[in-house]
């Protein structure tokens, strides 16, 4: 909530931090409403440029936590392996003085 007492109005923009910006847009955009009628507002951005609503579910923070992280160590592994497979497939490079070819057209 915006500090009690402080209000934006007397400061201007350029020595205004980050936080007391965001309360005066905030102020801004409610204008003179109780908290109480405004509390359904969402400013989420996601809700504004088409990203689809999402259920709350019911798996503990930790519990998904522990289940995404594992999901992610074996994509990256996954990435790895094929890491490997691809560097292992692509030509060597050797310099022309080396007497290599150069990779590209007609070579």
């Amino acid at each position: 909530m915006s500090p009690k007492g402080k209000t934006a109005k007397t400061k201007t923009d350029a020595n205004l931090g980050l936080d007391a910006k965001l309360w005066q847009m905030v102020d801004g955009l409610r204008n003179n409403m109780d908290a109480a009628e405004y509390k359904h507002v969402v400013l989420t951005p996601g809700r504004y440029v088409g990203a689809e609503a999402q259920e709350e579910d019911a798996e503990p923070f930790e519990e998904k936590m522990k289940r995404l992280t594992a999901t992610l160590r074996e994509q990256q592994t996954t990435a790895k392996k094929l890491d490997a497979a691809i560097a292992a497939n692509l030509p060597v490079r050797r310099s022309c003085s080396e007497g290599g070819k150069e990779l590209g057209y007609g070579g």
